[in-house]
């Protein structure tokens, strides 16, 4: 049976991770096994989880941003065969911000579909006290989710970002994204607050990864 980490080591390794260095990479900085590291940031990541679950609880959060995040499993789906089990391919982390004190509420991992999408905001209902003030980005399946699990009775908006196609740009320059944006609010239940309608916050939670959903 080897000998378990020692604490210091375990904790240069989760710190590594949480600062979105890859599992190849925490391996050589940390210089241990790579299945070392993905041992340990599964327990950490059970960990998390069985805290946040616990902790998480009757909150009065009257602000929340929703947005997705994609990554996949094992392949891009693109490469997905029919022998593949179900889990491989796309996947996207769904996250629920509080916008004035910025925790996540509530989180979702699985496929960006109605049946996960209704999971997600069933799960975040479950957390709150109040009827809050919610924006999330265009990803449709959110409105009838959102209908379920609220009934209704919440002001909530959708805060889609619109990309143009700017002027032709040199070879050095093709690669960086349209600067040309604008935003389309746009109500859907209640009488949301205009100047909440964003998902600004939620969406800084992508930075690390570079790897926008495309809703919003």
């Amino acid at each position: 049976m080897p000998a378990p980490l020692p604490l210091e080591t375990r904790v240069r390794i989760a710190s590594a991770l949480v600062e979105g260095n890859s599992i190849r990479a925490v391996a050589r900085m940390v210089d241990v096994d790579k299945g070392t590291v993905m041992a340990l940031a599964l327990r950490l990541g059970e960990g998390c989880i069985r805290f946040h679950s616990r902790k998480v609880r009757n909150l009065a959060a009257h602000v929340i941003q929703m947005d997705e995040m994609w990554s996949f499993v094992q392949k891009k789906q693109a490469r997905v065969t029919a022998k593949d089990p179900a889990e491989h391919g796309d996947a996207y982390l769904y996250v629920a911000l509080d916008a004035n004190t910025k925790p996540a509420i509530s989180f979702h991992v699985g496929k960006c579909d109605g049946e996960n999408t209704e999971m997600f905001i069933k799960d975040l209902r479950g957390r709150l006290t109040v009827v809050p003030h919610v924006t999330s980005d265009g990803w449709q399946p959110y409105i009838e989710a959102m209908a379920a699990s609220f009934r209704g009775s919440t002001d909530y908006a959708r805060c889609v970002k619109n990309y143009r196609g700017g002027p032709q740009r040199s070879p050095d320059h093709r690669y960086e994204p349209s600067r040309e944006v604008f935003v389309t609010k746009t109500p859907v239940f209640g009488v949301p607050n205009e100047e909440l309608m964003s998902t600004s916050y939620v969406e800084r939670l992508r930075a690390p990864n570079k790897s926008p959903s495309g809703y919003g």
